[in-house]
């Protein structure tokens, strides 16, 4: 249990450190999303969000946090995911293969099958069916099983 307080503190810690990081170092923030090299970092706070929702779940039984928790992580998620596949897209300058894709890259992959197993668990304690939850989350896993087979 002490774990899971020192988790959710470190969690406001890594909020409160981005709104931060957004308002006083707005140009450094805004190029690190556009770097292809930099830009799935960010979807460390995904992850973050729905290991932290599963915690409260699992260890407590917070239905209402955890289900917040997903709705942070599943909205971000798609904000990121969409942006930096957008950046890669469009960006005129692009960087060598070798300097773009590195192991954060691996994010996109944590960041989903995160979501993935949150959707699970909460699927009994969500306002939609649990055939559609329990579909979605299968669904999101195997896109990130299938984004390690390349």
């Amino acid at each position: 249990m002490v774990l899971l307080y020192l988790n959710a503190i470190q969690y406001i810690i890594l909020c409160v450190l981005y709104f931060i990081r957004f308002v006083r170092f707005r140009t450094w923030f805004i190029n690190d999303f556009k770097n292809t090299a930099t830009n799935p970092g960010f979807l460390t706070f995904v992850a973050g969000t729905c290991v932290l929702g599963n915690q409260f779940y699992l260890l407590k039984g917070y239905h209402v946090l955890s289900s917040i928790l997903l709705i942070t992580g599943l909205l971000f998620w798609v904000f990121l995911i969409y942006a930096a596949f957008l950046i890669i897209t469009i960006k005129s300058h692009k960087l060598p293969i070798e300097k773009a894709i590195s192991g954060i890259w691996l994010l996109f992959v944590v960041s989903t099958q995160s979501v993935s197993i949150l959707i699970a668990n909460l699927a009994k304690d969500l306002p939609i069916p649990p055939e559609i939850s329990l579909f979605t989350s299968l669904f999101l896993f195997l896109c990130g099983c299938r984004c390690t087979s390349y």
